[in-house]
């Protein structure tokens, strides 16, 4: 019977709802007034049924029925709340619709409504503003397939950046073969020209010897011409010497004189082509000693029956240095890609360094600028550390009479040994400055001394003359103070100028000599003032 009721409540339930929306907002109030109390009545009802323990199971259903009960009396109160606000706004309508028609009578049939211009001026400005929205509606268009676009292009900024990347690396690897390759083009050029030095010098001293010998050839062959007339001419005087009966009686034996002489000759060619020979092989055997440093004929043998072996060693050692470079090369591909992992990649793996195409390549921009900047830091600082270094060698030559200062290459330096270079350069300057400022004050006086002969020989002759001349008791010497001041504000200003930034040598070199040009000058503003004193003297 229980669950019969609460079915039935359900149902009441759903047609208060489906009544409460067909009618109005006044019948809804009631409606919802009349099922509230039903509900209460019900409620009422249900919790006497639910007391018993064994209706446990309904005080659930009953405790949702109390929510829907304040869920209607929520509703009861909106709709009273907007009903109030609804019958609120017809009335501000009536009265408007009554001061219209007040402004209609008193403007009359012929005038124009105020209302009407007014609502002329809306229609003018909402097509205005109808037109400024369309163009505003384009306008948005645009930008967004510009955004889409751009954030397309976005996604592909990584590959790009690290394409990139990979190429100006390949370019710089590159670079460095290249330049590389030109160093050792550089030494093969200078090598290959030392080489045809070499050889030419060769080749003009085998020239010369070749000249020389054709010479010896020459002469040798005149002399032996010179022979063969002698002997023929001494043959054709035995012939005509001897009478002309007794040549067949008296036949010459085989070992006659020309033979003989024949034989002497042919004797003496001999010997000299073998002492040639032996000066030939003499000089071989000097440039083996010469190239091998073996004085021993011996020794000299055996290195000549072991260059076949030689020979094979040295092929076997280069096919080893051939095979040890190509893994050398295979070690630095593996370690310059294992560099390129290491330096884009993070602590957690699968995580790029990269920089994100949501972030954008600020960060890319912003390191790239840090590393130019200090780049061109390192550069300047590295070009004015050689610029010093090379100027402290110069001074250290410039002031190193004795070999005491500079025995020392300065790239083999280190920051102390600099340092006491610096000390030691500094105090031979201080002692050559001592020794210079002696020399100044030593012509000064010589030149104060030669100004003033002239003045006491004046006086000696006056005094013999028995005239006297005595200075005057304010006639004092006093010393220009502007002299000092001048010297001492071109120190200072040269100072500043020096301490502004580092400069070259040839700059260093300009400094230096306008320097010795302003202090020769000062010496001779203070010659001419001693003069002019001694004039004034006299």
């Amino acid at each position: 019977a229980t669950e019969d009721e609460l079915t039935s409540l359900q149902r009441r339930f759903a047609a208060l709802e489906s009544e409460t929306t067909i009618k109005g907002v006044d019948t809804a109030g009631n409606v919802l007034g009349k099922s509230v109390s039903k509900l209460l009545d019900t409620r009422a009802s249900a919790e006497v049924l639910v007391r018993d323990p064994a209706h446990a199971g309904e005080l659930a259903e009953l405790k949702r029925l109390d929510e829907q009960v304040c869920h209607l009396r929520r509703k009861h109160d909106e709709l009273a709340h907007s009903n109030m606000e609804k019958r609120q706004e017809l009335k501000r309508i009536e009265d408007k619709l009554h001061d219209l028609g007040k402004e209609a009578v008193r403007s009359g049939a012929s005038g124009e409504h105020a209302s009407l211009r007014e609502t002329r001026n809306l229609e003018k400005k909402l097509a205005e503003s109808v037109t400024r929205y369309e163009e505003a509606y384009e306008n948005r268009r645009t930008y967004d397939q510009i955004m889409k676009r751009l954030k397309e292009e976005r996604m592909g900024y990584d590959n790009s950046i690290a394409e990139l990347d990979n190429r100006l690396k390949a370019k710089e690897l590159e670079y460095e073969e290249l330049l590389l390759l030109s160093h050792d083009a550089n030494h093969s050029k200078e090598m290959a020209k030392a080489e045809l030095g070499r050889l030419e010098a060769i080749g003009v001293e085998e020239r010369k010897l070749r000249e020389r010998e054709v010479q010896e050839h020459k002469q040798l062959m005149l002399h032996k011409t010179e022979l063969v007339k002698e002997l023929k001419a001494r043959e054709r005087a035995l012939l005509a010497a001897d009478p002309p009966g007794a040549a067949h009686a008296d036949a010459l034996p085989e070992g006659t004189a020309r033979n003989q002489l024949y034989k002497v000759l042919i004797r003496d060619a001999a010997i000299e082509d073998e002492q040639r020979s032996i000066r030939a092989y003499e000089e071989a055997f000097q440039k083996i000693k010469h190239v091998t440093g073996v004085s021993d004929v011996s020794e000299v043998i055996e290195k000549f029956l072991t260059q076949e072996e030689t020979h094979k060693h040295l092929l076997q050692m280069t096919l080893d240095s051939k095979v040890l470079i190509e893994q050398l090369h295979d070690q630095k591909r593996r370690a310059d890609e294992q560099l390129q992992r290491l330096k884009y990649s993070s602590s957690k793996p699968g995580v790029s360094r990269r920089p994100n195409a949501r972030t954008g390549g600020e960060g890319v921009s912003d390191a790239q600028s840090k590393y130019e900047r200090m780049r061109n830091k390192h550069e300047h600082m590295k070009s004015v550390f050689l610029t010093v270094r090379a100027g402290i060698g110069n001074i250290a030559r410039k002031l190193d009479a004795d070999g005491m200062l500079h025995d020392v290459p300065l790239e083999s330096m280190g920051a102390s040994e600099m340092a006491a270079l610096l000390e030691a350069i500094e105090k031979r300057a201080a002692t050559l400055l001592e020794a210079i400022d002696l020399e100044e004050e030593a012509m000064e006086a010589a030149a104060a001394v030669a100004a003033t002969a002239p003045a006491v020989a004046h006086n000696a002759a006056a005094k013999k003359g028995g005239a006297e001349l005595e200075l005057g008791p304010g006639n004092i010497r006093i010393k220009d103070p502007t002299e000092r001041e001048e010297d001492v504000q071109d120190e200072d200003d040269f100072e500043e100028d020096l301490e502004e930034d580092v400069v070259d040598r040839d700059a260093l070199k300009k400094m230096s000599a306008l320097i010795l040009d302003k202090a020769n000058k000062g010496k001779k503003k203070r010659r001419r003032r001693n003069v002019a004193a001694a004039d004034d003297d006299k």
